[in-house]
């Protein structure tokens, strides 16, 4: 006989709110003006680097920096280390504040924390700006195609944090989880390293991209293989050796495999080599 163990005690809605109301020890006011410091230095930092920041909307390397690839970097892994210091300071402020008799959030902490996530995704814009510069100069590759994607993925992060502010109702958790859920299966189902492909390919064609790296297809899965076939009469002798190679070694490396592990982009990269052949 199977026994069944109920939960005996159900907490209340006011036995919950009393017990989130001990972590919130700090006064509002307080919890708010301990961002103002953060907030006014990156009023400073942007104003004062406005120049570097901006350049990239006019597709304009800054003077002291080198490459578009440092460039792009730091704009990277600037957004990164601001967007972990701004969450942190929105999750503490918001979770260790007290809140009004009303049971509302304080409008000043709301506007700190609205005034923290407009900082984060402008920095995201311009650190998208510079990704998108560096794509327009050398052409896409797996790490700037993810790179892109995770940046679009925090400025809608930030988006929500505003919009849960705004809304009293909006839940926030809820919707970071269906943001990521459907930005993800979006990636996964976006077949990345053929549009990789077909995005370097068809800018070397229309003449607005100088050269397309052939080795870039030995780090692109089978996907990519129907894309670079149209490079065939476009490229040197020596270049479509080497892409040959490159597909006859992909093609090679899926015949020999196990034929559980076979996938359909493979399938479809041996039919369209086959074809090319002919």
């Amino acid at each position: 006989m199977y026994r069944t163990h109920k939960n005996e005690k159900v907490h209340s809605d006011d036995e919950l709110k009393n017990m989130t109301s001990a972590f919130r020890f700090v006064p509002a006011s307080a919890a708010a003006f301990s961002a103002v410091p953060l907030c006014v230095m990156y009023v400073i930092f942007f104003f004062s680097q406005a120049s570097y920041f901006l350049s990239a909307f006019v597709s304009r390397l800054p003077a002291d920096t080198e490459s578009y690839s440092a460039y792009a970097r730091q704009g990277f892994f600037q957004l990164c280390i601001v967007s972990v210091i701004d969450l942190a300071v929105i999750i503490g402020i918001n979770l260790f504040s007290k809140v009004n008799e009303d049971g509302k959030k304080s409008g000043f902490l709301k506007a700190m924390t609205v005034t923290l996530c407009v900082f984060t995704v402008l920095l995201i814009i311009t650190a998208v700006s510079k990704m998108g510069m560096y794509i327009s100069v050398y052409g896409l590759t797996r790490l700037r195609f993810y790179t892109s994607w995770f940046m679009l993925l925090l400025g809608v992060l930030f988006i929500g944090i505003i919009i849960s502010v705004a809304l009293e109702r909006f839940n926030l958790s809820k919707f970071a989880v269906t943001a990521f859920t459907v930005m993800f299966a979006a990636l996964s189902f976006s077949n990345a390293d053929r549009l990789i492909a077909e995005y370097n390919i068809g800018r070397y064609l229309d003449g607005s991209l100088s050269s397309v790296d052939i080795t870039m297809f030995s780090e692109l899965s089978a996907d990519a293989i129907p894309a670079a076939e149209k490079l065939y009469g476009h490229i040197s002798s020596e270049e479509e050796n080497a892409l040959e190679d490159i597909v006859q070694r992909k093609i090679y490396e899926a015949n020999n495999a196990d034929i559980r592990s076979i996938t359909l982009s493979e399938i479809m990269a041996d039919s369209s080599a086959s074809a090319n052949q002919r």
